[in-house]
């Protein structure tokens, strides 16, 4: 038998495999081929199930094959692909005063609260949300940097402020007569019946001559009635 695949690949394309046989050979195409042996075309893996690659990776085909690349953002041999959390290293390239988000493939950034810019770049500004700061706190930009100040009538750190109660801690300064009412990011004093002044001060009204009279001045009906009475004895006296 002559072995026709010595000579020529037994006349079987360059991408086929001859095997001989009784008086004859066979020509089949290889893997990554297609054709009837004697003619071979390749076969374009990435056309089917993206060549076996992830979903997030790109396939290339070569002759008789292919491969798989993963997308940028994305980590792996090809075939399995993981996201890259880029916020992990360097905060995302975000600016410091910045949020990045972590996306597939990619990531966002975007300023925090009290700074404007595109995230990559942030800078300082009260106009933005108060600057991030507490609606009873006040806002200052300063060197690139949000400074937040409790407002007087409030305690925190300026990012969280909360009421100070005056009339409990004592800071008021109301008069010992004078009752404390605490308002919010404030108080007021307010001087009892019978005292006179503006809250801090209180001084007791005047009755002079023991007359009765009420703190306006006015005598009560008992008083009046007790000098009806005296007159009347007077009178029968005389008679």
């Amino acid at each position: 038998d002559v072995n026709e695949c010595l000579t020529n690949n037994g006349g079987c394309d360059t991408h086929a495999t001859c095997t001989n046989t009784p008086g004859s050979n066979t020509c089949s195409c290889n893997s990554g081929y297609t054709g009837n042996g004697l003619t071979c075309t390749d076969v374009n893996e990435c056309l089917t199930n993206n060549g076996g690659c992830d979903t997030n990776a790109t396939c290339t085909n070569t002759p008789g094959s292919n491969t798989c690349a993963c997308n940028a953002g994305f980590t792996g041999d090809g075939v399995t692909c993981t996201d890259i959390n880029e916020c992990l290293t360097n905060n995302g390239g975000c600016d410091t005063n910045a949020t990045c988000t972590n996306t597939p493939g990619s990531h966002s950034c975007a300023c925090n609260a009290g700074y404007t810019g595109d995230g990559v770049t942030c800078t300082a500004d009260c106009t933005n949300a108060n600057g991030g700061c507490d609606a009873n706190a006040t806002c200052s930009a300063a060197g690139g940097a949000i400074t937040c100040t409790c407002n007087n009538g409030f305690a925190g750190d300026g990012h969280a402020c909360a009421d100070v109660d005056e009339c409990a801690t004592g800071a008021a300064g109301c008069d010992p007569n004078a009752t404390c009412t605490n308002t919010t990011g404030g108080f007021t004093c307010t001087c009892p019946d019978g005292f006179k002044g503006d809250g801090k001060t209180c001084t007791a009204t005047s009755q002079a001559g023991g007359c009765g009279c009420d703190s306006n001045g006015a005598g009560s009906r008992g008083s009046f009635a007790l000098l009806g009475v005296v007159a009347l004895v007077l009178r029968r006296r005389r008679r």
